[in-house]
């Protein structure tokens, strides 16, 4: 089983998918109803209690956790069980440390993008599974990644960014003794202006 994983449970919107009246949950034909939220135990396991007779969907709610689910219908004084299988992702773990090889301890770490292989990069993000922070030895581990290239970036607005790392990853995969290297530029940093821009020129051919 997988622990920690966020999960919702969802009440379809459709007319045929509703029983009514259903004074729990607002009436709303153009979205589906978001009931419960749980986060699964150290063995994988999780349990939504009290519900109303009707059909129910539960769904991973991690932005980027690997997206599944599972419904059932859930009869008077019934009960369903469901399995819902989940592809793990991928890991990421190393160190950071500053220029001089010292660790960097409780130094935000994320992934600045994902190239999944379909030509879009996901964008700027951190996966859900944690905090994304290094511990007092500057090492780090993140979770749920997607099967891509991933990069891999430390840092913090006042001090400084690191190069992004690409790793490949697949699912399942584990990758580990990533070195991430903050250059401290806050000295830098502090004598600039807060604001700035981007000069762009587009020619017409």
């Amino acid at each position: 089983g997988l622990p920690d994983v966020p999960l919702a449970l969802v009440r379809p919107a459709s007319e045929e998918e509703r029983r009514w009246p259903e004074p729990w949950a607002p009436e709303s034909w153009g979205e589906d109803q978001q009931v419960l939220s749980v986060v699964t135990h150290t063995d994988g396991g999780f349990r939504f209690d009290g519900l109303p007779p009707g059909n129910y969907r539960v769904e991973v709610s991690g932005r980027w956790l690997p997206q599944g689910a599972v419904e059932g219908f859930v009869d008077e004084g019934g009960s369903v069980a469901q399995t819902l299988p989940l592809p793990v992702g991928g890991q990421v773990a190393g160190r950071v440390v500053d220029e001089g090889g010292e660790p960097l301890a409780d130094f935000p770490v994320f992934v600045a993008g994902l190239d999944r292989g379909d030509g879009e990069n996901v964008g700027r993000g951190r996966p859900a599974s944690g905090p994304g922070r290094t511990d007092g030895d500057g090492r780090f581990q993140l979770r749920w990644i997607p099967a891509g290239v991933a990069w891999v970036q430390a840092g913090r607005r006042e001090y400084g960014f690191s190069r992004p790392a690409a790793v490949p990853l697949k699912d399942g995969d584990r990758a580990v003794d990533v070195l991430l290297t903050v250059p401290d530029e806050r000295q830098r940093l502090a004598g600039q202006d807060t604001q700035g821009g981007v000069g762009v020129r587009l020619d017409f051919t």
